[in-house]
Formats: C-alpha cells, structure tokens, sequence
C-alpha cells in the first residue's frame, strides 16, 4: 500500500463543520481535544467579498517534522500505509510536536481531561 492522505475539494466546503464532528465521533476524542477544525479565512474587497473554509487536520506528510521534533519517540510512522500515529501513552506534553508542523495540525491532549 502507498501514502495515504486527505483529497479534499476545497471549493464544495460550506464551513458546516460535519467533517470536525464526524472526527470527534469516530475517534472519541475528549472534551477539548480536536483533531480536524474549520478555518475561515475572508478576503475580497468590497463589493466582493469572500469567504472560503479551509478543514484542517494531520496531512500525513512524507516526512513528517513533528516526527523528528519529538524527543522520546512519541510519534512514528505507519511503513505499511504512511499514518503518522502519536502514542499518548510515551508523550511527555513538551508540545514540540505543535511547534513543528507547519499546518499547525499537531494537537496537544491535555492529561487532566479523562479520555471517556
């Protein structure tokens, strides 16, 4: 199997926000912790503005800097199908990770917040 990643037609995105809620779901992420947001970003001058929603989350990138950022080895690549994974039994909360992706995608999960 290859790289997998995200396909995403920016141009047919609405900002409803269906795909950050079905992430949540499916992942069961904590009161807090989200791994795919809507950004809006606005433009356009007047009369024309613009508005156009950008869904973001982990890009999976082929070599990934979060990945060489994290000093205990947290973070690691899946060979079969690229995924990067992020083990939150070994992290150590330095957030280096969020420092290090240039999508801003990495996400810190807060350990006072109990994943349910």
């Amino acid at each position: 199997m290859g790289q997998l990643g995200w396909h995403i037609d920016l141009g047919k995105c609405t900002g409803c926000n269906a795909c950050a809620i079905a992430c949540k779901t499916e992942n069961n992420t904590p009161l807090g912790t989200d791994w795919r947001q809507v950004i809006i970003q606005e433009g356009g001058i007047y009369p024309n503005p613009k508005r156009i929603f950008v869904t973001m989350t982990c890009l999976h990138c082929e070599k990934p800097s979060c990945l060489k950022s994290c000093p205990v080895g947290a973070i690691t690549k899946r060979a079969s199908d690229g995924i990067v994974l992020i083990d939150q039994d070994k992290c150590v909360g330095c957030k280096r990770c969020t420092w290090a992706c240039p999508y801003g995608a990495a996400r810190f999960i807060h350990p006072s917040i109990p994943n349910p």
